[in-house]
């Protein structure tokens, strides 16, 4: 039985979307000059449908000073995104990156620019992304009390 006779349309995105993802993870790690910094994680967005689960990894590798490569993909029900690009970090505070990525629609390209702030306790994180669902932003502050941070 072949893939597209099991899958739906969908479903077969997803999945290229995911392997391509790992790949790319596994070479960056593999070639990286220093540790990696690897995060995953869940989130929860809420929606007219109510809650809507994400999971969501990053690897981020640097290649030299000041520059590293970022790895991202979400995945959510009906919905999987995968973007790498360079990210400079001139100082520890403050990073800046852009990025190129498919996703899970009829027209698959996305660019996605991003930057943070982290000063003390505070942290600002603002993401604006375009590609075939439209666009998309995010910003999030958070601050951190003790092993705890809250934010919005």
């Amino acid at each position: 039985m072949r893939l597209r006779d099991s899958c739906s349309r969908f479903e077969q995105k997803q999945f290229t979307c995911e392997i391509l993802m790992l790949l790319l993870i596994a070479s960056l790690v593999s070639f990286a000059n220093a540790e990696p910094f690897i995060l995953i994680g869940s989130e929860n967005r809420i929606s007219e449908e109510g809650f809507v689960p994400r999971a969501k990894t990053i690897v981020d590798v640097g290649i030299v000073d000041h520059l590293s490569v970022t790895t991202t993909l979400v995945v959510s029900p009906g919905y999987a995104e995968a973007y790498i690009g360079p990210t400079w970090s001139p100082t520890q505070s403050f990073s800046l990156g852009v990025a190129g990525g498919i996703e899970t629609a009829d027209a698959p390209w996305r660019a996605m620019v991003y930057s943070s702030l982290h000063v003390k306790n505070l942290r600002l994180l603002g993401i604006a992304e375009y590609g075939g669902t439209g666009l998309w932003y995010k910003a999030v502050a958070t601050y951190d009390i003790g092993p705890v941070s809250v934010g919005a």
